[in-house]
């Protein structure tokens, strides 16, 4: 009767312990990680968009473009830009190297067809600091402190695709 009464208790906490622990709800993390695709989008006149992308791949490669789109259909006009190269992340420091670049081959024009871009001198090696937001929705280049009446590059914030 006394182990009777024993495994009753035991099977009891068991099942109370296990109820506890079923219930307990994960905590789900933030994906922090710079894989995926970033894009920042501006308008770049009254009809046209100007979307900036950082596409950081598990092989350790990048794809940086610069497209305009039409703001009201969403339909890729062309090519500002388009870099294929390398990146390395080592804390909040960024480093991209062997970029092969091309641009725009129109001076007349504001985009051209990725196949008419021209090559540039690649890069050997860009390093940024950069910041991702602790929800892993955003990230941002930090500058630094732009001197007085010194032209800088403004805060460009980008979203995860």
């Amino acid at each position: 009767m006394k182990a009777i009464k024993l495994n009753r208790r035991f099977v009891t906490t068991l099942i109370l312990l296990l109820t506890a622990f079923c219930a307990c709800k994960k905590e789900k993390r933030a994906n922090t990680s710079i894989i995926g695709a970033w894009t920042t989008s501006m308008n770049y006149d009254n009809s046209n968009v100007s979307e900036q992308t950082y596409k950081f791949n598990t092989d350790s490669t990048v794809r940086i473009s610069k497209t305009i789109r039409d703001k009201a259909t969403g339909v890729l006009l062309g090519y500002q830009y388009l870099s294929n190269g390398k990146f390395r992340l080592n804390g909040d420091q960024l480093k991209l190297y062997q970029l092969n670049s091309s641009y725009r081959n129109d001076a007349d024009t504001t985009f051209s067809p990725s196949a008419q871009l021209l090559p540039l001198p690649s890069d050997t090696l860009q390093t940024y600091t950069i910041k991702i937001s602790a929800d892993g929705t955003f990230f941002h280049f930090q500058y630094p402190p732009c001197p007085i009446n010194a032209s800088c590059v403004p805060e460009l914030i980008y979203k995860r695709q």
